[in-house]
């Protein structure tokens, strides 16, 4: 089995992360070399070597250290660890605090690019939150609700006239079972009415009394 070794670190004077390209670059050798002077000496040659350590010296660097801070690379400003997320999924979703390193971006950038993002695709952003919601709370697939549209027509289940909205996904809130796909203004008014049947025959009772 091969023997794991550390990866090379540089701490530079500010705190930060040291480049590893810019040590092969001040000692005109390749990456893959300054990784073997600290990490499989044996492959490397002495002069090499002391190039190597020189440019590690001059650049002011500290060989296999993390580093204390880090530089945002947007705004370009060291700052301490905790302003950045350790880690972070897609966007609009949880972050994560289970890795080792921090993003990038600090969370201020973060933050300015999440808002940049969501104002440009608020529709697309608005639609995948919706089919999301579909799937966790009713385990209704866009594959199942696009079904169930054609089913109806693109039709309201109880007006039976076309949306320019979305169709809501109707269901039973003391069971959860779904029961169809409604219009704003049905979904609304059901809902209003507290899905009882009672209110509704009231409502109807009411609607076709004669004025007095």
């Amino acid at each position: 089995m091969k023997e794991w070794k550390q990866k090379t670190w540089f701490k530079a004077a500010d705190g930060t992360r040291g480049s590893n390209a810019l040590v092969a670059k001040e000692a005109g050798v390749a990456s893959g070399t300054v990784n073997n002077v600290f990490n499989h000496p044996e492959r490397v040659m002495p002069e090499t070597k002391e190039k190597v350590l020189k440019a590690v010296k001059k650049l002011n660097y500290t060989p296999n250290e993390l580093p204390t801070m880090k530089r945002c690379t947007l705004c370009k400003v060291v700052k301490s660890p905790e302003d950045f997320y350790h880690g972070y999924k897609s966007l609009g979703q949880r972050y994560s605090t289970n890795y080792k390193y921090p993003e990038s971006r600090c969370k201020e950038c973060q933050h300015l690019k999440n808002r940049e993002y969501s104002k440009k695709n608020k529709t697309k952003i608005s639609k995948q939150t919706i089919i999301h919601r579909r799937q966790k709370q009713h385990g209704v697939s866009e594959e199942d609700y696009n079904a169930m549209v054609l089913l109806q027509n693109n039709l309201c289940a109880i007006c039976n006239k076309p949306s320019h909205r979305t169709l809501h996904l109707d269901h039973d809130h003391k069971t959860g079972k779904v029961r169809g796909l409604l219009c704003y203004a049905c979904n609304t008014g059901i809902g209003l009415l507290k899905d009882d049947i009672n209110y509704l025959a009231n409502a109807i009772k009411y609607l076709t009394s004669p004025y007095k």
